[in-house]
């Protein structure tokens, strides 16, 4: 009786359908308007809580803050606003990162409020980690006129 070798190993399909791919989408913040975290805020150093006082607080900066809110990300990222690595940051505020131990973001996020106030911060998602208030646009510079 002559029996045919049988191969055990199981054959395998070199293309794979779309079906076979797994169904994961990606979730996209864009559409998410902004939520504020501020518990990050950096209490001291230049451009800290403590250097923007009451008034300023409540008629510069709040007002911005609340619009923003009402903006999609989408709407939001784009020229003005934008993620800024870290090692593009002056020396003084990378030090200062390590200080306040948010040292270990490789990027920032600069929302600008006017032509030189910036808010640093981390975007995580949808939410805005606010870190620093640089009312002089000195935490990354720029060669820009008016900026």
């Amino acid at each position: 009786m002559n029996k045919k070798r049988s191969n055990k190993h199981p054959k395998i399909k070199h293309k794979t359908s779309k079906k076979n791919e797994p169904r994961v989408k990606l979730y996209d913040y864009g559409n998410e308007t902004v939520s504020w975290k501020l518990s990050f805020i950096d209490k001291g150093g230049d451009w800290g809580w403590k250097k923007i006082g009451h008034r300023r607080w409540e008629e510069e900066i709040l007002p911005k803050l609340i619009n923003f809110e009402s903006k999609p990300w989408a709407e939001i990222v784009g020229k003005n606003n934008h993620l800024i690595p870290v090692s593009n940051i002056i020396k003084k505020a990378q030090d200062r990162l390590v200080k306040i131990e948010r040292d270990r973001v490789e990027e920032l996020f600069s929302l600008r409020l006017d032509g030189k106030t910036r808010l640093y911060g981390i975007r995580d998602r949808a939410t805005f980690k606010i870190i620093w208030f640089d009312f002089n646009h000195e935490i990354c510079t720029s060669h820009k006129k008016h900026t």
